[in-house]
This record gives structure tokens, sequence and C-alpha cells, in this order.
């Protein structure tokens, strides 16, 4: 279980990283901040439906 949690955070951190980076190269900080807000906000949703799949163990 813990594996799984850290592995999809892992993904997760990843993503974000490279959506920082891509957003920062427009240099336009509505888009830094609405990607980064789109990205932490689908790494929660990853990692509450990975732990919502391991806990009910199907």
């Amino acid at each position: 279980m813990l594996t799984a949690v850290l592995a999809v955070t892992f993904l997760a951190f990843v993503l974000a990283v490279l959506a920082f980076g891509y957003a920062g190269r427009k240099e336009s900080l509505k888009l830094i901040l609405a990607t980064g807000l789109t990205m932490i906000g689908t790494a929660v949703a990853v990692i509450v439906v990975t732990a919502l799949i391991v806990v009910t163990g199907a």
C-alpha cells in the first residue's frame, strides 16, 4: 500500500515540476498558477483514488 502511494505521489510531483517548468517558459504568472493548481488538483485526485482502491482491496 505504501509503495503504491509513494509511486503515485512521485508521479504527481514529477508532473507538477514539468508543468511549472513549462509554464515558467511562458513567463505568465496566471499561466503558472493555473497550470500548477491544475496539476496539484490532479495529483490530489489521483492519490485519493489510489488510496481508496488500495483500502478497498480492489
